[in-house]
Order: C-alpha cells, then structure tokens, then sequence
C-alpha cells in the first residue's frame, strides 16, 4: 500500500506540481476534535517506515521525467516555460473566479452551490479541515500563475481537478435543499438554468461567437444570448470595452491614401486606391502612422474616434497571427491607455458570419473601431496610431483615416 501510496502522489505531483497539495486530503480527513489529531499523530508515528517507503517511491516516479531531461537537453531539470511562471505576490484569485476571461464561477455558476455547501461542514466536520486548508491554498497557487486564465479552455481548466473534492460539500447542499420543498424546486430551476447556459455558451465557443480564454467583461455582455456576431461584436472582443454605434461623424483628423511615391515599403502593384498602399511584413514590423499632440489635433477629452483603413492580407492566417492596428494616448512617453484590433479576421469579416476565425485573403476589407480619449488626457499628450505585423504574412493597408464621432446611434 505504501508503495501504491508514494507512486500515485509522485506521478500526480509530476504531471502538475501544483497538485501535490491532495495530499492534505487524506492527511486532514477525518480531524473532527483533538482527540482525532492525537489519534492522527500517533498513527504517522506507528508507521513511519512505512511513510519512508512511500516517500521513496514517490521520488521514484520522477525518475524516468529526470533520464528524459537529462538525454534530450543534458540537465537533469529543465523548466520548459522559460521566463514564465507564479507571481505569489499579485494572484488573481478574485479574477480567476469570476472574470469574463475564463472565471471559473462565470462558465461554471452551478458549482455555486459546491462552495455555499462547505457551510455545512462546519456541523459535519469529516472532510472540514481537508477542503478548508487544500481548496484556498490550491486556489492561490494556480491563480499566482502569470497566464492565471489558463488559455487553450473553456472556462477555467484547472478548477476541473478539485471537483471530485468539491462534490462533497455539493452533495451536503443538495441534501440540505430538497428535504425543502420551496428551496428544491427554487434550486432544480436554477440548476437548469445554469446548466442551459452552460450548454449554450459551448455552443458558443464551437462556432466562433465566444473565445473564452481572451473575453473581457464587454465582450461577454456584448455576446450574451447571441447566436450570432456582428462587427461590434467582433471589435469589442479586441479592444475590451463596448463599441458604441455611431452615425455622425464631425471632422477627418487623419487621413493617409500612401500617395507620396517616396515613402518606403509602398506596393505599387497591389493598392485600394492608386497609385500605392503601404505593405508591412515580419522584416518592417512596426510603423507609427499618426503621433501628434491632443492640442494639434484639435479633439477633446471623452471624444471617440472612429480609426479604419482599408487592408488586404495575402494568406490566411489565425487570429493570433493577425496584424494588429492599434490606438493609444501617450502620456510623459508613456503609454496610459491602448486598444487594439485584430486586422486579417475583420477583412470582410460578414463573409464568415463575423466568426473569430474568419479569414479572407487576397481582397480588400475596411477595418475599423472606435477609440474613446481618456478624460484625463490633456493638450500636450499625444494620440498614437499604429500597425504591428510580427509574423511572417503579409498585411497591406491602404486609405486610412481617423475621424472624430458626433453622436450616438
């Protein structure tokens, strides 16, 4: 058994290192009063050449992870993430539960009802201490991780671990509701509900409405109950805040067709407009279009801009691989607010029903968003618009403009 034991935890702690705090369960099951403590104590101490044996075979297990390191990279540990990694002092535990970006409690709201059940263990105190110490503690540990959203999910992936421990106190909670009849039925309509939501927000996911693992709170209001996208939609998922709709346009701050010959980078081959249009690969990266003071321009604080051009993409690519305009204030040569938008999944973006995979080479598309000025922007801060294109496709754009929006829609 002690063999069993130390193999079971050191495969389970080698596969995610985080987890090798289910250790506390066994350890702290079943300390209902001091007296069990003693009784606890006593046992480890009877057997501990037994708890020997299974730390050895728990080291054990790692064995053959550590030959690997050694044959393929010549150390005996290797940390694949590189620079990536915890943050123990700015963990995102209230983020990870309830943001739009992967909260767990957001995508899974009917484990609610798990956490208001380890009420209950306060009066059935077997399994108290093992959720009271492991559940908070685990909590703080995968939510410290720098990407604390987990991406490649839906929903917030290493909650899914815990849920064989939290079906305990789920179980309680159940008990508990439906020995009440108002309380039953109040709970099996909220138990559909959340379930119906659930299902609905997968299907969501499938088609290409939601993205989970990048949604901002805007986003996943903009998209609640839609089945289908449209360009708002679209363009709120990339920028994190809610494109408004706007009819009136007062003036063009910014207007840039790529008619002076002498630029570099220009294609004359391939354009919106004649004669040229302005192509940037990997090698030309980055190009600031427009860098000049809130005074210069004559625009106000709490003014939206409307930011578009138009841009053709010659392969298809995934959306993060996409080129990306982006609009930022700068303040003290510092950037204080930016939002951005991906370019290639916008071209003719309504072709794909405004999928987040959408994908339309070789035609032209106009891309746009609406970029609202801080209120504590002042005439001497400048307003920067940019294109960054990091991957080895091609991106060209062509007639962009920057118009400053009147009313809403």
């Amino acid at each position: 058994m002690a063999i069993f034991i130390g193999l079971s935890a050191g495969l389970i702690t080698l596969i995610r290192p985080s987890d090798i705090l289910v250790l506390a369960i066994p350890l702290f099951y079943g300390l209902t009063n001091w007296s069990k403590v003693k009784e606890r104590v006593s046992f480890l101490r009877k057997h501990w050449t037994m708890i020997l044996v299974a730390i050895l075979f728990f080291a054990l297990a790692a064995v053959p992870q550590l030959m690997y390191w050694k044959t393929v990279t010549g150390d005996w540990i290797y940390y694949s993430y590189r620079d990536e990694g915890f943050d123990f002092r700015h963990p995102h535990i209230i983020a990870g539960i309830t943001d739009g970006k992967n909260g767990w409690l957001r995508y899974t709201p009917v484990m609610i009802f798990s956490l208001i059940g380890i009420g209950f263990l306060f009066k059935k105190r077997t399994w108290l201490w093992p959720i009271l110490l492991f559940l908070p503690l685990y909590m703080f540990i995968v939510y410290s991780w720098h990407v604390w959203f987990y991406i490649n999910s839906f929903g917030s992936r290493p909650m899914v671990g815990p849920y064989a421990l939290l079906a305990i106190p789920l179980a309680y909670f159940v008990q508990y509701a439906f020995a009440k009849r108002w309380l039953k039925e109040g709970i099996l309509i909220l138990v559909f509900c959340f379930s119906v939501l659930n299902i609905f927000q997968t299907y969501q996911e499938y088609w290409g409405v939601s993205r989970t693992e990048y949604a901002s709170d805007a986003y996943y209001w903009k998209i609640f109950g839609k089945t289908k996208m449209d360009y708002s939609m679209l363009a709120t998922y990339d920028s994190n805040v809610n494109q408004p709709r706007y009819t009136h346009y007062i003036t063009t701050i910014y207007e840039n067709s790529f008619s002076d010959t002498a630029q570099a980078h220009l294609d004359f081959n391939t354009f919106h407009s004649p004669p040229a249009a302005l192509r940037i690969n990997k090698e030309f990266g980055e190009i600031t279009l427009l860098s000049k003071t809130v005074a210069e321009l004559g625009v106000k604080p709490k003014q939206y801009l409307k930011i578009s051009g138009w841009f053709y993409a010659e392969h298809p690519v995934s959306w993060w691989s996409s080129a990306i305009m982006i609009g930022s204030v700068i303040k003290n040569g510092k950037t204080t607010r930016w939002r951005q938008m991906w370019i290639n999944n916008k071209i003719l973006a309504e072709k794909s029903n405004f999928s987040l995979w959408s994908s339309h080479p070789k035609e032209w598309g106009e891309v746009y968003f609406y970029y609202k000025i801080p209120s504590n922007t002042n005439p001497q801060d400048k307003i920067q618009l940019l294109i960054q294109n990091g991957h080895s496709t091609t991106i060209i754009v062509d007639d962009l403009k920057v118009e400053v929006c009147e009313r809403l829609k």
